[in-house]
C-alpha cells in the first residue's frame, strides 16, 4: 500500500508522541506506538520521519555503541504543535 503524500494526522501524532515522551524518544518505542495506532510498516514510518526532519520539526540521531536512534522534537516542532501544525504542512 503506498504511503499517502502528507497525512497531517500521522505527522501530528508523531510530534505529539515525542512531546509526551518529554521531547526525546527511542525510534523503536515510537515505531511500536505508531504501528499499533496506524498499522504502518517501518518503511512508511521512516518516510514520515524524513518529512518531519527535512522540514525542521524533529532531529534524528544515534548514540555510540549501536544504541537505538533517538528522535528529538525541535523548537520549531514545539511551536508547530502549539499552533496546530499550520505552517508548511
Amino acid at each position: 500500500m503506498p504511503t499517502p503524500r502528507y497525512p497531517v494526522i500521522v505527522l501530528t501524532t508523531v510530534l505529539e508522541e515525542i512531546v509526551k515522551a518529554k521531547g526525546e524518544i527511542k525510534a523503536s518505542d515510537l515505531f511500536s506506538r505508531l504501528v499499533s495506532m496506524f498499522k504502518l510498516s517501518p518503511s512508511d514510518i521512516m518516510k514520515y520521519l524524513m518529512v518531519l526532519e527535512i522540514r525542521g520539526y524533529i532531529s534524528i540521531s544515534s548514540r555510540e555503541s549501536g544504541e537505538p536512534y533517538l528522535i528529538r522534537i525541535t523548537e520549531y516542532g514545539k511551536r508547530a504543535i502549539a499552533e496546530g501544525m499550520k505552517p508548511r504542512m
